[in-house]
């Protein structure tokens, strides 16, 4: 599938033929459907988890959402269709069960090089790791304090731990703004202290 509303789409038709659209408690649309199945792939969570917290009016729909979210598995496999996060999690599991296959795909990308690192989530945090498990050759760029991604499965822990993940490697910080007047930073510094303070 080439787009994410692909990926609804398809929900959308399961969703009818089961019909669960006629159903006398309001079912999740589409786009609910997905996100939930997304997230619960991308952060490793089981399903009912991600329902307690963000949606939790659809808690007591938790059998039919699994069975659709099993329907929808058997018609990708059954048309050969994947979606983004099949992409994603196929590949992951293909290198972390297959020595070869993860050993291949590290000799062929010996320099591993990712942008925003903040915002990658538990998959694609792994297979980072699996590409690079050979030479260790990785560089991530990213800001702590920038991670808005949270929503889509995205977890800051994975910058926090990079060092330890990668253990040896260099953590250049880049303190110094040219784009922002003093105030501004000033003003950004203290949220960011009352945030962290916050977390505690």
């Amino acid at each position: 599938m080439r787009h994410q509303s692909d990926a609804e789409d398809v929900l959308n038709l399961i969703r009818t033929r089961l019909k669960y659209d006629t159903k006398e408690k309001r079912f999740p649309r589409k786009e609910a459907l997905y996100d939930l199945y997304s997230r619960s792939l991308n952060t490793l969570t089981p399903m009912k988890e991600i329902l307690a917290v963000d949606y939790p009016q659809y808690l007591e729909l938790e059998s039919d959402i699994q069975a659709l979210h099993k329907a929808y598995e058997q018609y990708k496999k059954q048309y050969n269709l994947m979606d983004y996060d099949d992409l994603l999690v196929n590949l992951a599991r293909s290198m972390s069960q297959n020595e070869s296959v993860r050993g291949t795909l590290s000799d062929r990308y010996k320099y591993v090089m990712v942008d925003e690192y903040q915002d990658t989530n538990k998959v694609q945090a792994d297979i980072v790791a699996l590409l690079a498990f050979k030479h260790k050759n990785v560089m991530v760029v990213g800001d702590d304090a920038q991670s808005i991604y949270a929503f889509r499965g995205s977890t800051i822990k994975n910058i926090l731990s990079f060092p330890e993940e990668f253990a040896g490697c260099k953590v250049i910080k880049l303190e110094e703004n040219y784009r922002s007047s003093q105030p501004i930073l000033n003003l950004a510094n203290e949220i960011l202290k009352r945030g962290s303070t916050l977390k505690k």
